[in-house]
């Protein structure tokens, strides 16, 4: 779940930031993203490393992250300011550039570089007006009921293989680690058995 065990509290009640961060039990930790990602793109999904259109250069501080995160991560990854797929865990692209981003109204001052950017200082603990937001976009794309999530459920029980074969839609794996979500045989076989 999308809840940092540091939650803020207002007189022992959950914040509304809080009840809405119950996105999955199954999300992966920021550091085992960025191992996963080996490190795709730069360590981290493309919102952290795709140019800026027409605007500064968003620089990137990965220093602000515990150092575990990205232990044997060369710092290059992190600079690096393009998409190099051969480096993601499924050796694919997935995903607009941040131009795109830009264009939908997706990006926020306070975090540049994007939804994961987001995820890792929400995870951290820190809160703001943009939680709700971010949450629900998760939720549309990795969550039970998400996109992207079903999208691979769909296609795994069509190919008749079993729920971690990688050869089967590896694109959309990709896009759900960039969501910092990985099917598990749990989810798999919830999603199978859900009548």
């Amino acid at each position: 779940m999308l809840e940092h065990p540091a939650a803020p509290h207002k007189n022992n009640q959950p914040t509304q930031a809080t009840k809405t961060a119950d996105v999955s039990k199954k999300e992966t930790k920021p550091a085992d993203a960025t191992k996963k990602e080996e490190p795709g793109s730069t360590g981290m999904p493309p919102e952290l490393l795709d140019l800026r259109p027409l605007e500064e250069q968003v620089k990137i501080d990965h220093k602000e992250f515990p150092n575990s995160w990205f232990k044997n991560v060369p710092e290059k990854f992190f600079l690096s300011r393009r998409y190099c797929a051969s480096t993601n865990k499924y050796g694919v692209k997935s995903g607009q550039d941040q131009a795109a981003w830009e264009m939908a109204g997706w990006m926020r001052e306070q975090d540049p570089r994007g939804w994961f950017q987001w995820y890792c200082r929400f995870y951290q603990g820190r809160r703001s007006p943009d939680d709700a937001r971010q949450i629900q976009r998760w939720k549309a794309c990795a969550g039970f009921l998400g996109r992207w999530r079903n999208q691979l459920c769909s296609r795994i029980n069509g190919s008749g293989r079993t729920f971690d074969d990688a050869a089967v839609a590896p694109v959309i794996r990709q896009t759900l680690l960039h969501w910092a979500y990985e099917l598990t045989e749990y989810d798999w076989e919830l999603w199978f058995t859900r009548g």
